[in-house]
């Protein structure tokens, strides 16, 4: 049974990119199953959807967007989702946008600040977990950052 515990206002992001440029599409995936088993334990009063971002549109959603949203709402808990494709480049792991080049690491979302980043929206937030569900070229690219 989800319980409010300590996790105040929640609110889940989830990133589905999967209509991609420059990299084979992504289908078949479950990610409302995976992120029920995920997120089970929090309840949640808002899930944001974002389909199939650019570079531009991640960067403006997580430094401008989400920000002002979570600031307003006086957001506790960010729960973050995303599902699509990921590459580790020099020990560093990205999300692919849809619009990115395959060999253009600089068209590549560099997420790894993205927890402190979320951490410094407000003062209102406490917890913040990012769950990276991501086809790459490594045998196994699912890292959750809590």
């Amino acid at each position: 049974t989800p319980t409010t515990g300590t996790t105040g206002t929640t609110w889940i992001v989830h990133i589905d990119n999967s209509n991609y440029k420059g990299f084979p599409a992504i289908t078949g995936k479950d990610d409302a199953a995976k992120m029920r088993q995920a997120f089970g334990n929090y309840r949640v009063q808002r899930t944001i959807t974002k389909k199939d971002m650019t570079k531009a549109d991640l960067d403006r959603f997580f430094n401008i967007e989400l920000r002002d949203l979570v600031r307003t709402n006086q957001v506790n808990t960010i729960l973050v989702w995303y599902s699509g494709h990921g590459r580790n480049v020099s020990g560093k792991a990205y999300w692919v946008p849809v619009d990115a080049k395959k060999d253009d690491v600089y068209s590549y979302f560099n997420y790894g600040s993205l927890k402190a980043q979320m951490q410094n929206y407000s003062e209102t937030v406490g917890n913040t977990v990012v769950v990276s569900d991501a086809a790459g070229s490594e045998a196994s690219f699912y890292e959750l950052t809590r």
